[in-house]
Order: C-alpha cells, then sequence, then structure tokens
C-alpha cells in the first residue's frame, strides 16, 4: 500500500498523541471524502460547460452546482438577472456588476483589497455588457431556482461558473461564493472581463492570494471573538448564580 506523509502543527500532533488516535484511517476517511467532492465538481463544471446544458434536464449537476452558493452569490445572480434584462442571457460582464453593486460580498472586498479602481472598472463593464444598469425587472434571490439561476446564463456566464465550481474544489471549500466566481473570471481565455481584470492588476495569482489571506484573516477574527465573548458570557453566569443565591437565601429566612 503507498505511503503519504502527513504532516501536522505541533498543537494538533500533540493532541492526536495524547489521546491515542490512529491517524491513517482518519486521514483516509478525510481524504477520500475530498476526492469524491473534488471529482463530483469536476463532473458538474465539465457538464456545465456542454453548449447543450439544460439545467431542468440535468438536475444532479444544477444542485451540485447551486445548494453549495452562499447567500451573498445567490443574491448577486439574482441582480444580474436585472442587469441583463429580461430579453437577454447575463454574461460575464453582468456577473462582475452584479458582484460590484453589492460591495459586502468577498469578491468585490478582494478587488478593494488589490486597490482596482472600482468606479472605473464599473464604467468599463458598462460598456463591455451594453445594457444600462436596471434595466430588467428587479428579481429576489428568493425567487429563483436552481434552474433559472443557471438558465439565465449565457454561455460564457456559464463557463466562469464552472470554472469557479473548479476553483472552489482546487481551494478544498465546500461552499460556492463571489470571490472563487471572481477568480474564475480572472482566468478566463479569450474573454474581455478577464482581459480588463488582468489589465487592471486583478490577475488570477493576485486574486488567489487574496482570498486565501481574506479567509484567514475571516477565520482568526471569528475565533477571537468567541474568545471575547467567554469571559463575557462567565461573567454574566457568574452574576445569574449570584443572584439565585441570594434568593434562595431569602426564601429559607423567610424574608420572601
Amino acid at each position: 500500500m503507498p505511503k503519504i506523509n502527513v504532516y501536522l502543527p505541533d498543537d494538533l500532533a500533540t493532541a492526536v498523541r495524547e489521546l491515542g488516535l490512529s491517524v491513517s484511517p482518519v486521514c483516509q476517511q478525510a481524504l477520500a471524502e475530498a476526492v469524491r467532492r473534488a471529482k463530483t465538481a469536476r463532473e458538474a463544471a465539465e457538464a456545465l460547460r456542454a453548449a447543450d446544458f439544460d439545467p431542468r434536464r440535468q438536475p444532479r449537476v444544477t444542485a451540485t452546482v447551486v445548494d453549495p452558493m452562499t447567500t451573498r452569490l445567490r443574491r448577486v445572480l439574482a441582480s444580474v438577472r436585472t442587469l441583463a434584462g429580461p430579453a437577454a442571457s447575463a454574461g460575464t460582464g453582468h456577473l462582475l456588476l452584479g458582484m460590484l453593486d453589492d460591495s459586502r460580498n468577498l469578491g468585490a472586498q478582494v478587488l478593494g483589497f488589490l486597490d482596482i479602481d472600482i468606479p472605473g472598472l464599473r464604467r468599463s463593464l458598462l460598456r463591455i455588457a451594453g445594457t444600462p444598469p436596471g434595466d430588467g425587472e428587479l428579481v429576489e434571490a428568493g425567487q429563483l431556482s436552481g434552474e433559472e439561476i443557471l438558465a439565465g446564463l449565457s454561455p460564457p456566464a456559464r463557463r466562469a461558473v464552472a470554472a469557479a465550481v473548479e476553483a472552489a474544489a482546487d481551494l478544498n471549500h465546500d461552499f460556492l461564493g463571489t470571490e472563487h466566481v471572481l477568480l474564475a473570471l480572472a482566468a478566463l481565455d479569450d474573454d474581455p472581463v478577464a482581459e480588463l481584470l488582468r489589465h487592471l492588476g486583478a490577475r488570477p495569482d493576485a486574486v488567489r492570494r487574496s482570498i486565501t489571506t481574506a479567509l484567514a484573516g475571516i477565520a482568526v477574527g471569528s475565533r477571537l471573538s468567541h474568545q471575547a465573548a467567554a469571559p463575557m458570557l462567565a461573567d454574566r453566569l457568574e452574576d445569574v448564580i449570584r443572584r439565585l443565591d441570594d434568593l434562595e437565601r431569602r426564601v429559607t429566612a423567610g424574608g420572601l
């Protein structure tokens, strides 16, 4: 049986030794799950790129692509329908415009980290997309089914979402967000939006580094917030216990 070395941080290695865990079966199970997810993602991406892809006829592919989408990405894809208008399919320019219009998503924030001129980028995208903002009927994210989300995309936009699915798998992420779509857009071949992003400095390697750094910062911030909240919670719990003890003493002494 082939052997693969696994390197662990010191604290994790110490915890594993203290608990006497068998590393091999744990790693095998985790790797098998990662391989399964990656294989499923790549098969879905390949199907999504096909010229004859129909989300209604391929529900398993549609679910693989849509189910892991974050709320932010669903919101962006809903706004894309508004930008493209009722009679058109959304292109790669609409995808990026939708991202910029909802500046709180991580994809738009990564562009800010890279010092991209957002107003200038938006003006260029409007020229590429050829559609005035707000030309279509406003669509809420909750109103769209998975089939409708994918059916409203042009072939280039579907290829971008397919590449985003693969990017998420490469990063071992179990979610699909705007940051993955941005990374995919920056890496597309023969696409004016991709060329524009790279010209402005949003190259795939720079976008990937910014995504990794941003997600690591979010994870650290989350841990710190929980650690800061724990002492406050403990103080409040102690205060409640003191009040209950005082109430019990008063009841026992006949004070109530």
